[in-house]
């Protein structure tokens, strides 16, 4: 049976949901929290399942550690969320993932999740504007033409190895 795309996203969604810690934890109905445990936020939870999917630890996803959960997440869904086009999910950007899976699901988007990736997308913005203009200034910089000469403010004698220029010529010595 082929599933639809909202379709596997929801299962996605359930089986991150199935390995979380906080899924088989019994909750008191009254205080909210696991047994003797705070409750986690969902971004804890989230980064959490993150460290679990990331079996070779080496702080990224791959294709090959999510297709060996129950978990089916297409290659373009992945592509399109791997920022840094490392063939690999950040922390950040499965966090990323994980808010659009749950849109696509139209699930309800914790407001701590909210901000975690208003921060993230804020920060990968700051990143890229610094990247254009070192690349920006590194262009002017090769672009700009080398000064001749001798350096601002120096003679030529207080330069090693520095000729001396038309107007350091030898003076006729005055006896």
């Amino acid at each position: 049976m082929q599933l639809n795309p909202k379709s596997r996203a929801l299962g996605a969604l359930l089986v991150c949901a199935l390995l979380s810690p906080a899924a088989g934890a019994a909750q008191s109905p009254k205080s909210g929290t696991q047994r003797g445990k705070a409750k986690r936020s969902a971004v804890e939870v989230i980064r959490a399942t993150f460290k679990r999917l990331d079996s070779d630890s080496n702080g990224s996803v791959s294709p090959a550690e999510v297709g060996a959960t129950k978990i089916r997440i297409s290659g373009a869904t992945f592509a399109k969320h791997d920022a840094d086009q490392s063939k690999e999910l950040d922390t950040d950007e499965f966090v990323v993932l994980y808010q659009d899976l749950l849109t696509q699901a139209k699930r309800p988007i914790p407001s701590e999740l909210r901000a975690e990736v208003a921060r993230i997308q804020t920060r990968r913005r700051a990143q890229e504007e610094a990247a254009k203009k070192r690349a920006q200034d590194a262009a002017k910089g090769s672009a700009a033409p080398k000064a001749a000469g001798t350096p601002k403010g120096t003679t030529p004698a207080a330069v090693p190895g520095a000729k001396p220029g038309p107007k350091a010529a030898k003076q006729p010595a005055v006896p």
